[in-house]
């Protein structure tokens, strides 16, 4: 694989045990909050925005990049033509390998920035809903206990 492929594949990597650590139940809602909320993070996505944005453009090119080497190596070779020995038909296989797994790499990469960019926030409202669940029947607790007579 190439420089760029092999980044490619380490970001989906990298994505790939970001979700994994999302999907960790141990970890409570609350936690994630702080994490997300924290001073550093917060710095991080003011200034990091940007390279993010830089990120996904590179991804988008790389996948388009991918998907014309399908194109271009999706088509059959004619196994009439005279330079259509072994050889090159084992080149245009590898080829058309290369890049199917590129796309393959590529749209997964993009595919999990969408969903870990509508998971951390979805995490964040998480853990707002388990503290509004929390004081609303804590709330209705008191209320019920309070002896009300009907006027």
């Amino acid at each position: 694989m190439s420089v760029q492929w092999t980044l490619v594949a380490g970001f989906l990597y990298f994505e790939i045990g970001l979700v994994a650590i999302l999907c960790i139940p141990v970890i409570s809602s609350t936690r994630w909050s702080r994490i997300f909320n924290s001073r550093l993070l917060s710095w991080l996505t003011t200034h990091g925005n940007y390279y993010f944005g830089i990120l996904v453009v590179v991804l988008v090119v790389l996948f388009a990049d991918a998907l014309n080497q399908m194109r271009k190596y999706g088509q059959e070779l004619d196994p009439t033509d005279a330079s259509a020995n072994l050889q090159t038909q084992t080149f245009h296989t590898m080829m058309k390998f290369r890049g199917q797994r590129n796309f393959y790499i590529t749209g997964f990469a993009l595919l999990l920035i969408m969903f870990v960019s509508f998971c951390c926030p979805c995490v964040c409202i998480a853990e707002l809903l388990s503290f509004l669940v929390f004081y609303v029947g804590w709330f209705l607790l008191c209320v019920s206990k309070l002896d009300l007579k009907p006027i």
